[in-house]
């Protein structure tokens, strides 16, 4: 269930996804497809350097799956509700 929620989790985490009021500092540089290309990057040179044998953990190919599962609809619920959201100032 981590391979699923923790890359979803870090996509909200670096777009500022969590708060309304407070955004992320990284989301004013990285768009949502730059989000997307870091995670599901990151989590395949995870998943690569296990097969590699690069440190102890077991490989399983369904991981990339898992991955890519998670992460493409919170990218899609992003990009669905504008991307990079403005702030209001209500006074």
């Amino acid at each position: 269930m981590l391979d699923i929620v923790g890359p979803a989790w870090n996509y909200i985490l670096i777009r500022g996804l969590f708060s309304r009021t407070q955004p992320a500092m990284l989301s004013r540089f990285l768009s949502p497809g730059a989000a997307l290309a870091i995670i599901v990057a990151a989590c395949f040179l995870i998943e690569g350097a296990q097969y590699a044998g690069l440190y102890q953990a077991h490989y399983d190919p369904v991981d990339f799956v898992a991955y890519v599962s998670g992460v493409v609809p919170c990218y899609a619920i992003d990009r669905w509700s504008g991307g990079r959201r403005t702030s209001r100032v209500e006074g």
